[in-house]
């Protein structure tokens, strides 16, 4: 996942440097006649071999949706607005935290949504020590100027299930003043790509986002169908030491609970993590 540079060299004593070296000396401590100064530990003057680089272990990234909110409840868009979190929402996220209670994370992201946030803390509360940090690249879809209006009201312009296929397609230009598929995309990509650097040396990962962003990665990183998440819910990536991807599970609920798909999943024409992380800021 990441370059290990080899060790360098020092040359602080004083017989590493010929001026200081008495040549032609073979005592102990002095140089041998070839020029190599002979390892103390190592009578026959060949040098130990370098320490073989640290092991590295698969990295598991847990990705979970946040808890039900009142805008779920009330069926409105909910982008970059934001609403609380419900009773059951709440419920569900403690089931959540007990199912991944012995989990030994080593670290946590979470969109800087409060309702991502507020979730993330309370899956962590089993895990003290655990840092949280939040990132705005893991933010759900702006919805421009339909965020938490009904899904009515989206649906008299533009078919919903249009829509999201050009999302995750990244062709989408985005409805008015809201976030383009390519940007979208291209985002959310830089901000996994955050988390697998970020843990190079593996362990277990938190990472709490919302529906649109973390269905619309796992289509990036395999080809899953495209069926909603249910809130809280876990999906699992294994990443090996040698950069393979490689999903666990997907959308597993504590409660048993599935993400609503009532015209069925879709199967997209995927685009690949690497490629929407490379469209960049010009997205």
């Amino acid at each position: 996942m990441s370059d290990t540079a080899a060790p360098l060299a020092t040359d602080d004593h004083p017989d590493a440097h010929p001026a200081a070296s008495t040549a032609g000396r073979t005592g102990d401590g002095a140089a041998p006649r070839d020029g190599l100064r002979e390892d103390p530990a190592r009578a026959d003057g060949v040098p130990d071999a370098a320490p073989p680089p640290p092991v590295r272990v698969e990295l598991r990234i847990h990705l979970v949706r946040h808890g039900r909110t009142r805008f779920n409840d009330e069926l409105r868009l909910q982008g970059w607005t934001d609403s609380e979190l419900t009773a059951h929402g709440l419920h569900g996220i403690r089931a959540a935290a007990a199912a991944l209670a012995d989990v030994p994370f080593v670290g946590a992201r979470s969109s800087d949504s409060p309702r991502a946030v507020t979730t993330a803390r309370m899956l962590l509360e089993p895990h003290p020590g655990v840092g949280l940090r939040e990132d705005p690249r893991l933010r759900e879809l702006n919805f421009g100027d339909l965020e938490a209006e009904p899904e009515t009201v989206l649906a008299t312009q533009v078919d919903g299930r249009e829509l999201f296929r050009g999302v995750f397609e990244g062709t989408h230009p985005g409805l008015p003043n809201g976030e383009s598929g390519r940007r979208f995309l291209a985002r959310v990509a830089q901000g996994y790509r955050a988390v697998e650097r970020d843990f190079a040396d593996g362990g277990d990962v938190l990472v709490v986002s919302h529906g649109l962003t973390l269905l619309a990665l796992l289509t990036m990183l395999s080809d899953v169908p495209a069926r909603p998440l249910p809130n809280v819910g876990i999906s699992t990536v294994r990443v090996t030491p040698d950069g393979r991807r490689e999903l666990e599970r997907v959308g597993w609920s504590a409660l048993g609970e599935t993400g609503a798909a009532p015209d069925g999943e879709m199967r997209l024409a995927r685009v690949a993590l690497a490629d929407a992380e490379g469209w960049g800021e010009d997205a």
